[in-house]
Order: C-alpha cells, then sequence, then structure tokens
C-alpha cells in the first residue's frame, strides 16, 4: 500500500508535470514516437500485403523475411540501432518500424489472400475489373484483419518506448 500512496503522491506533485523532464512533455515525446511510426510502417505494409495478397507471388517468402523481424526482443533492436546510427531519433524510428510492420504485413495479406473465393468469382462474372475487385471487394473484406493487424502494432508501439529507456529515447519510459 505504501507504493501506490508513494506514487498518487508523486502523480500530485506539480513540478513532476511540467519542465523538461514532466510528464506532459514525455507524454508528446512518446505520442510523437508512436504516430510517425504507425505511419510509416502503414505505408510500407499494407501496399506490400495488398500486393502479396492479391498477386500470390513471392509472398511466403517476403512474409517469412519480415516475421523474422518478430523474434528480435525490441529492446535489442532498438540498442542495435544505436550503434549502427548513433544517438538521435534515427535509431528510435528505425525499430519502432521495423517492430511494427510484421503484423500490419501478415494481416493485410491474409486478409486479402483469404477473401471468399465464391464473392471473387461472382465479381469476376458480374464483368469487375481486377483492379475494381480489389478495392470494391477484397479490400473492404480485409478490413477488420487489417484493422486488427494496425491494433497490434499500435499497441506493440504503445509498450515499446514505455520500456527502460535508452539514451536515445527519453519518452515515457524516463520515469
Amino acid at each position: 500500500m505504501d507504493i501506490l500512496q508513494a506514487t498518487f503522491h508523486w502523480l500530485l506533485q506539480p513540478q513532476h508535470w511540467t519542465g523538461d523532464a514532466g510528464i506532459l512533455l514525455r507524454l508528446r515525446e512518446h505520442l510523437y514516437y508512436v504516430l510517425i511510426s504507425i505511419v510509416v510502417a502503414s505505408a510500407i505494409a499494407l501496399p506490400l500485403g495488398i500486393i502479396l495478397g492479391y498477386w500470390r507471388k513471392g509472398a511466403f517468402v517476403i512474409i517469412n523475411l519480415f516475421n523474422i523481424g518478430r523474434a528480435i526482443p525490441s529492446l535489442g533492436l532498438i540498442l542495435l540501432c544505436i550503434i549502427v546510427f548513433g544517438f538521435n531519433d534515427i535509431p528510435v524510428f528505425t525499430a519502432l518500424v521495423a517492430m511494427s510492420i510484421p503484423p500490419i504485413l501478415t494481416n493485410a495479406w491474409v486478409g486479402i489472400y483469404h477473401a471468399d473465393r465464391q464473392l471473387c468469382d461472382a465479381a469476376k462474372a458480374l464483368g469487375m475489373t481486377p483492379l475494381q475487385s480489389l478495392w470494391q471487394l477484397r479490400i473492404p473484406l480485409a478490413a477488420p484483419l487489417i484493422l486488427a493487424g494496425l491494433r497490434t502494432a499500435l499497441v506493440q508501439l504503445i509498450a515499446t518506448p514505455s520500456s527502460p529507456p535508452t539514451p536515445a529515447l527519453a519518452a515515457s519510459g524516463a520515469f
């Protein structure tokens, strides 16, 4: 109970909320890392997942190459990127984007690839072009899986900068 009371007391102190090391600044930095990383990862993984799911050539190799990243611990990946890129924001964004691509890519591919065959055949029989079938049928059918991949990546991104702080990453893990 002492820890809970001490935490509550610490949170009520106004000097912990403002300034260069304040909670609000750290929260803003945390959201900055998360939002930029999810946008960049989505810009890479969604088109690639849709293309691989629709044309089905080379999907096994590419999906598995990206899924290797799931086995690497997030803090280890951040530290490896710091060694390669130095102490700035580039290693943080590189590591966070690399961690969030696999769930987005995999779910986009699965959603497009496993679209209902009967509906796809019916769309073809009705005279839809392949591009119309993709945009008007397959992507809407895959939307729940695509959004699940985005949600999974977002949860990983929110949790990772909160892990113990590294020299280049001063987000909410600094507390």
